[in-house]
């Protein structure tokens, strides 16, 4: 459910750019967030998984539900270690919130000891988005015209005071603008501690989780921050859910309250 309210209906173009959406009305673009027909939200995204868990285990842990044969995946970092998120597909919309409702923050079976999980529905199209940035997939050569080559990344752990400036500064050694920064708001619209980023490919994103676990910033103090290439869709998920919006470019440090 898109939880935009009036107020926030004024959507910034700095993060209507990061989706590559294009809309001069603010109630269309959160029409366009809440996603169309085409989309199916017949798959379900495990994360804080065991980084022990295969494919096989997960479909076990949905054991009583209808999956698609094969639809198993446990997604990697490009080193080839496991990020702690895996995808599955089920055989309808009902199905998968069916075992949202009932595996949602239960244990990974008692093999992997007390690992509590998250599982949230998404569409087909989020799931293999995600499949293709693991297989690191050339956009020209699997995309139909016109689609979008661009690469994105989740960070999280970003501190509460930095501003879409810092996010651009940590990473300075790409080929961005401010533009390509949104800080994510909570419902009291200050900041959550996540931001995403665009980058020019695919390719770029993978190498900026390079930088996954690295200190954000001394002057922020020497908490590290966790790097995750995500999908466009993702990002209109969570941006669509979220009750404070996000933080345009330019805001200064004095501007954003503190939590």
């Amino acid at each position: 459910v898109v939880r935009f309210q009036p107020k926030d209906l004024r959507i910034e173009m700095s993060y209507l750019r990061l989706l590559g959406l294009s809309s001069s009305s603010p109630v269309e673009a959160a029409e366009m967030l809440k996603g169309g027909s085409d989309m199916e939200f017949t798959c379900i995204k495990i994360t804080n998984l065991p980084y022990s868990a295969t494919k096989s285990s997960i479909l076990k842990f949905m054991s009583d539900f209808s999956v698609v044969e094969g639809s198993a995946h446990v997604m990697l970092f490009p080193n080839g270690k496991a990020t702690g998120e895996g995808y599955v597909e089920t055989t309808s919309v009902e199905e998968a919130q069916r075992a949202v409702q009932s595996l949602n923050q239960t244990k990974f079976k008692a093999t992997y000891g007390e690992r509590i999980v998250d599982a949230v529905q998404v569409t087909r199209k989020e799931m293999r988005g995600a499949r293709a940035l693991m297989a690191n997939l050339d956009c020209a050569s699997t995309s139909t015209s016109g689609a979008d080559c661009r690469g994105y990344v989740k960070v999280k752990g970003v501190p509460f005071q930095a501003t879409t400036a810092d996010i651009k500064n940590f990473f300075h050694d790409f080929a961005l603008v401010e533009e390509d920064v949104c800080i994510v708001l909570r419902e009291d619209n200050r900041p959550s501690g996540r931001a995403f980023v665009q980058f020019e490919s695919v390719q770029e994103a993978r190498r900026a989780t390079e930088k996954n676990n690295t200190v954000f910033s001394h002057a922020h103090g020497e908490r590290g921050v966790n790097i995750l290439q995500v999908t466009r869709e993702e990002i209109e998920r969570t941006l669509a859910s979220a009750g404070g919006g996000a933080v345009q470019p330019g805001v200064e440090k004095n501007q954003q309250q503190q939590p």
